[in-house]
């Protein structure tokens, strides 16, 4: 009990500063933590995939890709807010883990790690010939009113990452997935659907790369 008070403590001074610093700290300060946060919501949905369920994944940048480009698309063709886009992104990153997780979460260790390799490549000549991704020379979208209202959100998107994940590992859910990543022919014999449930691990890190991707056009406008 001690060391849980102790880490959540330690946790709302992070928060506190974090907080602190984007609401008023100098812009160089402002985008320095937007970017330490990004890292963060990005680590936090790796963890998810390679922590709790032990894939090694590499596809957190094909999402944050894919989020980029749908909440840019959003911004600009929905004339969508920010956490809206986010939201789109969200959904998109998802839309694309939930088959691809069905195939590719059949593969184990390094071919898995060289299949999510595959899968960025993939989307990065797909933006590239695509007209309405603005091509191999990128789009421009509307950019934030600040880089304090940007470092503001994603320290809080990180920080609700984080308790969300901290929160999941308690969870039945949580619980089951470790179970799979040390033994899933045992989980499996017990009667738990082991496919369906890294399915749903893999979709949710999907989203919160692809938010890390939404929440990164918005603030460089690109």
């Amino acid at each position: 009990m001690r060391d849980r008070i102790i880490e959540w403590s330690g946790f709302a001074l992070l928060m506190a500063i974090g907080i602190a610093i984007a609401v008023a700290g100098t812009g160089f300060l402002a985008q320095t933590l937007f970017t330490a946060a990004l890292f963060i919501l990005l680590a936090t949905g790796w963890n998810v995939i390679s922590g709790f369920a032990g894939y090694v994944s590499f596809g957190q940048v094909s999402f944050f890709g894919l989020g980029a480009y749908a909440g840019a698309l959003a911004m600009i063709h929905l004339d969508a807010p920010w956490y809206e886009a986010a939201a789109v992104a969200a959904l998109a990153g998802m839309a694309l883990a939930l088959p691809l997780g069905i195939i590719m979460l059949r593969l184990q260790g390094i071919f898995f790690a060289l299949g999510m390799f595959g899968l960025a490549r993939i989307l990065q000549i797909t933006a590239s010939s695509l007209d309405i991704t603005g091509g191999p020379m990128g789009t421009t979208v509307a950019i934030a009113e600040s880089v304090n209202e940007c470092a503001l959100v994603m320290v809080l998107v990180a920080g609700a990452a984080i308790i969300g994940c901290y929160l999941m590992m308690r969870t039945r859910f949580g619980i089951k997935l470790m179970a799979v990543r040390d033994d899933a022919v045992a989980v499996q014999a017990a009667g738990v659907d082991t496919a369906a449930i890294r399915v749903v691990a893999f979709c949710v890190s999907a989203g919160l790369g692809a938010i890390g991707g939404a929440l990164y056009v918005w603030n460089v406008g690109y």
